[in-house]
């Protein structure tokens, strides 16, 4: 039985998912699954029954002090050097036929110093193939200077892509130091560090704007089993107040939304208190506990499994994380998005370019928190949003229906590994 060995970045929930959907896939065709990592989402590869072998990872605070800023230079010479020594040491030990990266750029450098065929799991906006604008995300540091909040109002299109094109470039000095000492030819950006054997996008194929794909890209369509959360008792009583007529907002913050999260909560609670005849608020709470409890109508979780959600759900307020978005746009159910950092703005531009929902910034939530309640109403009374996301997904369903994703990646991988 060959060995595949498989690196996700375990201390945020977007990349724990993705990296279980091929863990599970590459289980069901009888190889063995050996996940390398010992962040904080760990135990849920345990729990699904995974094999986990430790290997450091960058730490949560330090990932979040720099991601918030929109920075990935915190991968100085020393920390690439650092990670690629691990990664080589445990990539020797266990001898895998095949090694697979999710957010772990040092993985390039490693493959190469092991000499094993390499698989990365990325997003479309972090490849030369992405086909939509770019634009400057919440966190980055031109919207501190900027008086009302998005600097994107400002910038054309031509500018904010050339603003992207230096930002990649400024990412990579540490790994290029570390490429040279090893003698191995230097890549001009951090797009390039996500070149592998096989490419793995965590999007699903017909709802993302992508253009010319090379054939080794594959479309890594999320695996409902893959999806983490807990059942909850209350979830009957959801479905009850669902055909009593009553409005169910699903709030899906992701793991790490510790700056948005507070505001919505704070901007809307007193509202579904109020309303409770009308609305019915679910939300997780990101690990941030507050000073409210579960109401008839009010339920608050540390997790809650979107899939078993979503279908009961009339709209959805999220930070826009690229699985949360996904399993929205499939069960066509409208958005209101408060960006926290890293691509969540290009998502939900992308929804929002679609007509099935809207954008609303922190600052502008903190200067107007009544804007989130009259969002919500609008988007409940226009038949619009969800009109719009009804003909998209028709349309990119028939397109989906003539690829299986999964047997093309399994193909691939039984052909790069044979």
């Amino acid at each position: 039985m060959k060995k595949i060995l498989i690196f996700p970045f375990s201390n945020q929930l977007g990349t724990i998912i993705p990296s279980i959907t091929i863990g599970n896939l590459l289980k069901k065709n009888n190889y063995h699954v050996v996940f390398a990592c010992n962040g904080k989402y760990t135990q849920i590869l345990l729990e699904k029954g995974f094999e986990v072998v430790s290997i450091d990872e960058v730490s949560y605070t330090y990932y979040r002090e720099n991601v918030d800023h929109n920075s990935m230079q915190f991968y100085s010479k020393e920390l690439v050097r650092f990670m690629v020594d691990a990664e080589v040491q445990l990539i020797q030990k266990e001898n895998p036929d095949l090694i697979i990266g999710h957010n772990r750029p040092t993985l390039y450098i490693s493959s190469k110093l092991a000499r094993k065929k390499y698989i990365n799991i990325t997003v479309a906006s972090l490849t030369n193939f992405y086909d939509f604008e770019y634009f400057a995300p919440n966190n980055h540091p031109l919207n501190k200077y900027f008086p009302i909040g998005d600097i994107n109002r400002l910038l054309p299109a031509r500018l904010r892509k050339f603003i992207f094109k230096l930002t990649m470039k400024s990412w990579v000095k540490g790994f290029n130091q570390t490429l040279k000492y090893f003698k191995i030819p230097e890549v001009k950006d951090f797009l390039e560090l996500n070149n592998a054997d096989i490419v793995l996008l965590c999007e699903t194929y017909g709802l993302v704007a992508v253009k010319d794909l090379p054939d080794n890209y594959f479309f890594l369509e999320q695996d409902v089993n893959s999806g983490f959360g807990e059942s909850h008792s209350w979830i009957n009583k959801i479905k009850e107040l669902k055909l009593q007529g009553k409005k169910i907002i699903f709030v899906s913050m992701g793991s790490s939304s510790f700056n948005a999260y507070p505001l919505v909560i704070d901007s809307i609670i007193n509202f579904f208190q109020q309303k409770k005849d009308k609305y019915v608020l679910v939300s997780n709470h990101c690990g941030i506990e507050k000073d409210f409890k579960t109401t008839p109508t009010i339920f608050i979780e540390q997790y809650i499994n979107p899939s078993e959600m979503l279908p009961y759900a009339d709209l959805v307020i999220t930070h826009g994380g690229k699985n949360t978005l996904n399993e929205c746009i499939l069960h066509k159910k409208p958005v209101i998005g408060i960006p926290e950092q890293g691509e969540q703005l290009w998502n939900l531009k992308y929804i929002e370019h679609l007509g099935g929902g809207k954008i609303i910034f922190q600052e502008d939530l903190q200067r107007s928190p009544e804007i989130l309640v009259k969002t919500i109403e609008k988007i409940l009374s226009d038949k619009d949003f969800i009109n719009n996301l009804n003909k998209f997904v028709e349309n990119s369903l028939e397109k989906r229906d003539i690829i299986d994703h999964k047997e093309s990646i399994m193909s691939a991988i039984n052909k790069l590994i044979s």
